[in-house]
C-alpha cells in the first residue's frame, strides 16, 4: 500500500471505534460484552446507509470497504472486499480508543479496528494516518502491537490491529492497586507480583529496542500507550505521535496539540526536539508508573510546575518500596544531557540482569498507597 492511498482520501465524519471479526486470521478469543450496549449500537448501525448480510448462524453483518490485509510474517498484502465483516451484534462505541471484548464465532478471530470519532478534527485524522504509516514499516514483534490490515480506499479509514485482551497497562496497574488495597470485588484476581512488574518493564524495553533499531521515535511512551495481552505480555502501542527519523535521528515538532508533559524530556519541553533519547527519558517515567501501579507522575504538581522543576534539575523521588538498583535505571534515563542517557539495547541488558536475580526489586508489601494517586487533567495535558 502506498502512502498516497491513505493521505489522498477525503475528510468526512466517521464512526466511533469498533471491534470486528476478521475471517481466517489470528488471535482467537472468547469474551462477552454488555447486551444493552451491543443492542443499542446495533440498532444505530442498522439505521445507517449500509448493505447488511446474514451469516449462517443468523449474525447480521455489513462489509467494511475493500481492505488491505497482512496475512503472513512477510507482511505481503492481500486485498479483499469480502473477508472483513463487522458483526452488528458485537459493535460497541468506545471512548478514547479503548477496545472492548466480543464473543468469538466459529471460523473468525477478534481484532481491534481503530478509526475516528464523529467529531474528529484534522489533527486527529493526521495522527491516525501517521500511526498507519509507522505500523506499515514494522514486521511482527512480540512486544509491539501488530498491524493486520487497513481500509483506506474511501472514508472512513480503518486501521485493523491485533486485539490485545487486557487493555491499557495504566488501567491494568490501577486495577491491581485497587484490588491490593480494597479487595477483589469484580471477576478474577489481578494481583501482580514484583517479578510481574519487572517483567513488564523488560518487555517494554524490548519493544522500544526494536522500534529504535527501525529508526522510529514514539514521542508518547507511557503506560496508557502500552497494552497487556495474554500471559501478561506487554506491547507498545499507539503510534499516532510516532515519527520515522532513520535519516537524521532527530525530529523537531512544529504542530500544536495536547502534550504528555509529565513524560517529556527537557529538550522536548523547551526546544521541541525529539529523539530516541527523549523516548528513553519517557521510558524512565514509565518505569516509575509501573513501580507505583499506574500513579500519575509528579503527584501534586501542576503541568507548568512540572516543566519548571524538570528544567531546574528536579527528578521524581525514589518510591520507598523500590530498590535502589531499579531506581538507578530510572535515574540513568533522566540525565539532562541526552547523549548520556542509555540506549534501549543497554536498558534491555540491565533489566535482563535484574530478572536473572531472585531479588524482589519492587517490595509491594511496603507499597504506600497514600503517597500516590491518579490525577485528572484540568489543563489540557495528556495523562
Amino acid at each position: 500500500m502506498e502512502g498516497q492511498d491513505v493521505c489522498g482520501s477525503k475528510t468526512k465524519q466517521v464512526k466511533p471505534l469498533a471491534v470486528t471479526s476478521i475471517f481466517n486470521t489470528l488471535f482467537p478469543l472468547d469474551r462477552s460484552a454488555s447486551n444493552d450496549t451491543v443492542q443499542a449500537q446495533g440498532r444505530r448501525l442498522l439505521a445507517s446507509p449500509r448493505e447488511c448480510s446474514n451469516l449462517s448462524d443468523g449474525t447480521r453483518c455489513f462489509d467494511l470497504p475493500p481492505c488491505k490485509l497482512w496475512l503472513d510474517s512477510q507482511q505481503r498484502l492481500r486485498t479483499t472486499a469480502n473477508h472483513v465483516k463487522v458483526n452488528l451484534d458485537a459493535v460497541i462505541p468506545v471512548i478514547s480508543k479503548t477496545v472492548v471484548h466480543v464473543p468469538r464465532n466459529e471460523g473468525t478471530s477478534v481484532v481491534a479496528v481503530k478509526t475516528l470519532k464523529e467529531n474528529a478534527n484534522e489533527k486527529e485524522r493526521s495522527d491516525l494516518v501517521q500511526e498507519l504509516q509507522v505500523m506499515k514499516m514494522l514486521e511482527p514483534h512480540p512486544n509491539v502491537v501488530r498491524l493486520l490490515g487497513c481500509c483506506t480506499e474511501k472514508d472512513p479509514l480503518f486501521v485493523i490491529m491485533e486485539f490485545v485482551p487486557h487493555g491499557k497497562l495504566q488501567s491494568f496497574l490501577r486495577s491491581s492497586r485497587a484490588e491490593r488495597f480494597y479487595g477483589n470485588l469484580h471477576g478474577p484476581s489481578n494481583t501482580l507480583t514484583s517479578r510481574d512488574l519487572t517483567t513488564f518493564v523488560y518487555q517494554v524495553a524490548r519493544g522500544m529496542e526494536f522500534l529504535s533499531a527501525k529508526g522510529i521515535i514514539h514521542r508518547d511512551l507511557a503506560a496508557r500507550n502500552v497494552l497487556v495481552g495474554e500471559n501478561h505480555v506487554c506491547k507498545v502501542a499507539d503510534f499516532g505521535f510516532a515519527r520515522d527519523v532513520i535519516a537524521n535521528h532527530v525530529y523537531e515538532r512544529k504542530s500544536e496539540g495536547r502534550l504528555p508533559i509529565r513524560w517529556m524530556a527537557p529538550e522536548s519541553l523547551y526546544d521541541n526536539i525529539f529523539s530516541v533519547k527523549s523516548d528513553v527519558w519517557s521510558f524512565g517515567i514509565l518505569i516509575w508508573e509501573i513501580v507505583t501501579l499506574g500513579s500519575t507522575p509528579y503527584p501534586g504538581l501542576a503541568a507548568a510546575d512540572v516543566m519548571k522543576k524538570v528544567r531546574d534539575g528536579y527528578r521524581l523521588d525514589k518510591p520507598e518500596h523500590c530498590r535502589r538498583e531499579l531506581y538507578n535505571i530510572m535515574y540513568y534515563c533522566w540525565d539532562k544531557d541526552a547523549k548520556e542517557r542509555p540506549t534501549f539495547p543497554e536498558l534491555v541488558q540491565l533489566l535482563e540482569q535484574l530478572l536473572l536475580s531472585e531479588t524482589e526489586y519492587i517490595e509491594l508489601e511496603r507499597f504506600p498507597d497514600h503517597s500516590y494517586y491518579n490525577m485528572v487533567s484540568l489543563s489540557g495535558e495528556k495523562l
